[in-house]
This record gives C-alpha cells, sequence and structure tokens, in this order.
C-alpha cells in the first residue's frame, strides 16, 4: 500500500494519526490526496459487497432473506456441529462467548497501553 513515510514507521497507537485521513479523497492543486487507510477501508468495503451479495441473493430466492439468525454465517464448518439440536445451540453460544471474551482482551490490552503511555504496542 503506498503512502507516507511516516505512516510506516509510526507506532501502531499512533499509526491513524501519522496515516492521515480516512475520509474521501480530496482535489487539491490537481491530485487527490488521502492516507492509505482509504485505500484499506474501500478494499474491505469491495470483499464485503463481494461476500455479502451473493449470500442476500440466495436467501432471496429461498424465500427466507437474510435475518439475525444466518447474517454474517457462510455455512464453514457446519459438518463438526454436533447432531443434536440442543448441542448444536451450545456450541454456537460457545462460540459466541469466546469472540465476546476475545474482543474484550484486546481492549483490555489496547486500554493498558494508553494508560500507560507504551504507544509501541503489542510487539515491545
Amino acid at each position: 500500500i503506498p503512502g507516507p513515510e511516516a505512516c510506516f514507521a509510526a507506532p501502531v497507537m499512533k499509526a491513524v494519526e501519522a496515516c492521515g485521513p480516512v475520509n474521501l479523497p480530496v482535489y487539491t492543486d490537481g491530485v487527490f490526496t488521502s492516507g492509505p487507510l482509504y485505500q484499506i477501508f474501500l478494499f474491505i468495503g469491495l470483499i464485503e459487497m463481494l461476500t455479502t451479495y451473493p449470500k442476500f441473493v440466495e436467501e432471496q430466492w429461498k424465500g427466507g432473506g437474510i435475518t439475525i439468525e444466518n447474517a454474517g454465517s457462510y455455512a464453514l464448518g457446519l459438518q463438526f456441529l454436533p447432531k443434536d439440536p440442543a448441542k448444536v445451540k451450545e456450541m454456537k453460544l460457545k462460540e459466541l462467548n469466546n469472540g465476546r471474551l476475545a474482543m474484550m482482551a484486546f481492549a483490555g490490552i489496547a486500554a493498558q497501553s494508553a494508560v500507560t503511555g507504551n504507544m509501541s504496542f503489542p510487539w515491545t
């Protein structure tokens, strides 16, 4: 990803400030200027659209549409689920709680880094 040298040399917690704007490119003096984070944002948006639209169309043909129960599910690993519906529900709850714990752990790491002033988190 092209971008200013200061962006790549900055500590992780200061990267957003060093990399420049995430917003739409600005046309100034005959050139578009924006930070490299804008390119990452566009790439992630493209991947989201390319993976969600086929699922939306598939669900519409089945008549169900995207619901709370199937949103974000791409049927990966369904062969590993137990056959008993109660056990399936239990496994889904365990996976949901595991994801929540991981998010809380990462938030704790980021908060500790910000509070202690160690802005080179997490590599040093």
